[in-house]
C-alpha cells in the first residue's frame, strides 16, 4: 500500500509539474524576467539607502571580482558563469541580472543558453526549472 501511495505522490507531483509549466508556455502565468530585473536593481537602491556601509562593500567586491584588467576571464566568460550558478542557486532575479548583462558583454543567445545548460547538469531537475528563466530573461531583455 505504501508502494501506490508512494507513487501516486510522485505521479501526482509531476502531473503538476507538467500543468504548471503547460500554464508558463500558454502565458497563464507570466514572467516577467524585466521585471525581476527592475526588482533587483531597486533593493539594490533601497539597500544603499538602508545599508550604504555594507552595500559599498558588496560593490567593491563585485567590481573587484569583475574587473578585466590583468584578469584571466574576461567579463563575458564571468556573466556566463554567473548564468550558470544563477540557475544552480535558483535566484530568479540573479537569473536576469546576470542574462542581462552576460547580452551586454556580448555573449550570444546560445552562448547563454550552453551556460544555462551546464548548470542542468549540475544542478537536475530544480535548474530544468530555473534555466527556463532564461529562456524569459533572453525574450524580455534583448
Amino acid at each position: 500500500m505504501k508502494k501506490a501511495t508512494f507513487r501516486s505522490r510522485i505521479a501526482s507531483f509531476f502531473c503538476g509539474i507538467v500543468k504548471y509549466i503547460t500554464k508558463i508556455i500558454k502565458g497563464v502565468i507570466i514572467v516577467s524576467m524585466k521585471d525581476s530585473f527592475q526588482k533587483a536593481m531597486d533593493w539594490m537602491k533601497e539597500f544603499s539607502k538602508t545599508n550604504p556601509e555594507q552595500m559599498k562593500s558588496f560593490q567593491n567586491m563585485m567590481e573587484a571580482i569583475e574587473k578585466e584588467e590583468g584578469a584571466a576571464l574576461d567579463k563575458k566568460t564571468k556573466e556566463l558563469i554567473a548564468v550558470a550558478l544563477s540557475i544552480a542557486r535558483n535566484c530568479e532575479w540573479c537569473i536576469a541580472a546576470h542574462v542581462k548583462s552576460a547580452l551586454d558583454a556580448g555573449a550570444t543567445e546560445e552562448e547563454i543558453l550552453e551556460a544555462a545548460w551546464v548548470a542542468v547538469l549540475m544542478g537536475g531537475g530544480p535548474a530544468l526549472m530555473h534555466a527556463g528563466l532564461v529562456l524569459e530573461a533572453l525574450k524580455d531583455l534583448k
